[in-house]
């Protein structure tokens, strides 16, 4: 090609970026580069005499649609863009029909007089690409790729929008990884793909080109500057070239596998907790051995995998944060960090007797309910291949083990019997194979059940365990006396080890206890005794006035008081990820804030009182470990918002 070019005197061209890069001199006049992106190296390679242009464009819109050139005597730009629509053409970036603002990612439209009528034969797809055009006459053409405004202007081509990938729970633009990898100084080229890694997990892998070879660290911390850990690739490797199939497009294909810390030379630990480590790191990033100074990041690590090793070291007695990890990288660092637990010993054996009455339990009792027994909770729990004996014997296990689910309520007081006297627990089976109907039968029965708890006497667990044609559930059903959110994650998780204990044939082994709930609920008592005198008129005062600040009733149809809102995927984005970048409040901030506003528009009223719940696990005067204790801790408390705009 070089050859041919110099024989017919070619002045002026328009190629794929990754041919250009092959030539040895720039001979053009005028070079162009379009079909994938440009980079400095291919404004650097043109030469300061030559004009540049990156041009983009898609066949659909015969052919291109926008250009940027670069200016003589102008530094060159850390993001290479696509430019500005050429003469004749709009170009608009969308999500769905929305306009985009400058800086946000969407769909690259086109509109103008270069747009094709369609696809030959192909209707469906015609309609679906070739739309009527909303900002005007003709039709608009939704390219399929990914791109946002600048500020002076131009377009950031991303990449495909097809090509977007979910690491993790978190939807990522491969392009714009590429983007910033290529803002690295040594950089001259980069290639962003995602792949399984050794462990069958989704990870990012990035290829790049410079003149050195640089240090994965550096990358990861500069990407960091401007990325959230989520983006920022786990695997890294130096290459000659980008390889390109034959029309100049990436070739992944070609692309070489990375081999998690390939060629690192390795260093044994020398401590306890150096030994921990390395083997914590290998076991969770599927590394067969693991030196002190390989870093977390260059072997596959990323904050979900902290976690985990985190998880591992607290069982051999240590404990770490997630940032120690992320921050100091290799087990030669993060070693110093580690810290052997101090656990608190608590009797392992059964508890009974009377438990204090809690906050929430006496606003139990103040409510007066007409069926206190109704007020319970459960769970529809998949039991499939799990044998009847086995599933009864394990929620035994688990109200032998956690005390507080033998207790009673007589004569309003909370009592946790022995477990020679208790019923531990109700248990029943149903068996529904060829019932028409069996989802309506299930219903019904679990009502019944729930119903049917007795508070004086117990049990208040109770089992049922339904058979249908197509599954095996089981309703685990709990008193709420005994049992909140935070329970039940404990409950089920020692539910299964339990269960898989008894399949194995052995006896059932739960993790050692923590303080008892008997045992909360007196330092709970001993810890609003020690509460100041300032303190405790700041909640007097603030429960008398919310007491006058109920939602008052001026409204006059009913309806306009209750309803299920259901937010569009947009709207919620914002919720979840953008208003707290925009003003440091939390996702149920807002959400009080617009209820409180909304009571006000209603009504007229300036200030209104909501009663919040939280878990109630909160810290107390004293050291107390309940993480693995089962019980009603919430606590209830009531807050004052303004309803002013």
């Amino acid at each position: 090609f070089e050859r041919y070019v110099k024989e017919k005197g070619a002045t002026l061209s328009l190629l794929p970026p990754q041919y250009f890069r092959q030539l040895t001199e720039n001979p053009f006049r005028i070079l162009t580069t379009g079909g994938s992106a440009a980079s400095r190296e291919i404004i650097e390679q043109s030469g300061e005499e030559a004009r540049y242009i990156n041009a983009y464009g898609p066949t659909e819109n015969t052919v291109l649609a926008t250009h940027w050139e670069k200016e003589k005597g102008e530094p060159i730009p850390s993001v290479i863009p696509i430019g500005k629509p050429i003469y004749n053409t709009k170009l608009y970036i969308l999500n769905k029909e929305s306009m985009c603002g400058i800086g946000v990612p969407g769909e690259l439209c086109i509109t103008g007089d270069g747009v094709a009528r369609g696809y030959l034969n192909r209707p469906e797809l015609t309609e679906e690409k070739f739309v009527k055009n909303p900002f005007g006459e003709g039709r608009m053409y939704r390219s399929g790729d990914l791109a946002r405004w600048l500020p002076d202007g131009n377009i950031e081509y991303l990449g495909r929008i097809d090509e977007q990938v979910k690491i993790r729970g978190f939807r990522i633009e491969l392009g714009e990884i590429e983007s910033r990898i290529r803002e690295i100084e040594a950089v001259k080229d980069c290639a962003v793909i995602a792949r399984a890694d050794a462990s069958g997990e989704k990870a990012i892998y990035a290829y790049y080109v410079s003149e050195e070879e640089l240090s994965n660290s550096e990358i990861r911390d500069e990407l960091g500057k401007t990325m959230p850990d989520y983006m920022i690739p786990s695997y890294m490797m130096r290459i000659e070239s980008i390889p390109v199939t034959r029309n100049g497009k990436l070739d992944k294909r070609a692309l070489p596998e990375i081999e998690a810390g390939a060629g690192r030379e390795y260093v044994a630990p020398r401590t306890e907790e150096e030994r921990i480590l390395c083997e914590a790191f290998a076991k969770i990033l599927n590394v067969e051995e693991v030196g002190i100074k390989d870093n977390f990041f260059e072997l596959g690590g990323d904050s979900i995998k902290a976690i985990r090793i985190i998880s591992i070291l607290r069982n051999n007695g240590f404990s770490l944060t997630v940032k120690d990890i992320m921050d100091k990288k290799t087990a030669y660092r993060i070693a110093g960090d580690m810290h052997k637990k101090t656990e608190l010993s608590y009797s392992q054996d059964e508890f009974s007797g009377a438990i204090k009455k809690t906050p929430i339990i006496k606003a139990f009792e103040g409510w007066d309910l007409k069926k206190p027994e109704h007020f319970n909770q459960s769970m529809m729990i998949n039991v499939e291949g799990k044998a009847d004996e086995n599933i009864k014997a394990a929620v035994e296990a688990l109200v032998k083990h956690h005390d507080i689910l033998r207790a009673v309520y007589r004569d309003k007081e909370l009592m946790v019997l022995p477990i020679s006297e208790s019923k531990l627990c109700d248990f029943y089976t149903y068996d529904y194979h060829g019932e028409s109907d069996a989802a309506k039968k299930i219903e019904e029965i679990c009502t019944q059940i729930q119903g049917s708890i007795d508070l004086e006497n117990g049990p208040l667990v109770k089992i049922a365990v339904f058979e249908t044609d197509d599954d095996k559930v089981m309703m685990f059903c709990i008193h709420h006396l005994a049992v909140d959110g935070v329970s039940w994650r404990i409950l089920i998780e020692d539910f299964e080890t339990a269960v898989k204990q008894l399949e194995s044939g052995d006896p059932v082994v739960l993790p050692k206890k923590t303080a008892s709930y008997a045992m909360w609920s007196e330092k709970l008592e001993e810890y609003g005794k020690g509460l100041t005198t300032g303190e405790k008129e700041y909640w007097a005062k603030m429960s008398e006035k919310a007491g006058r600040l109920l939602v008052e009733e001026t409204c006059q149809q009913e309806e306009a008081y209750y309803g299920i809102v259901e937010f569009s995927k947009e709207v919620s984005e914002k919720l979840l990820k953008r208003s707290g970048k925009a003003c440091g409040a939390r996702t149920n901030e807002v959400l009080l804030s617009g209820i409180a506003k909304a009571v006000g528009r209603m009504t007229g009223q300036e200030q209104v009182s909501i009663r919040l719940e939280g878990h109630g696990r909160e810290k107390l005067h004293e050291s107390i470990a309940i993480d693995r204790t089962v019980g009603w801790f919430t606590n209830i408390y009531q807050l004052v918002f303004d309803c002013c705009e």
